[in-house]
């Protein structure tokens, strides 16, 4: 089974998460936000319409 994992991170190389949740609206009860400017950021990612984002995506199945 793949399991998807959202997350927000810092903004350096580094990448280190400071939320995550295995939904949006998880992540957003979790950080505080709201659920639209999650929303919106995952969006943007997909679209890789910024360089560097706060939000990352991680799937994986149960093997890993």
């Amino acid at each position: 089974m793949i399991h998807t994992m959202y997350m927000i991170v810092t903004r350096d190389k580094f990448q280190f998460p400071l939320y995550w949740g295995e939904t949006l609206g998880e992540l957003s009860k979790r950080s505080g936000r709201d659920y639209q400017t999650i929303q919106k950021g995952f969006d943007r990612l997909r679209r890789k319409s910024y360089r560097r984002t706060e939000y990352e995506i991680v799937r994986f199945s149960d093997r890993d």
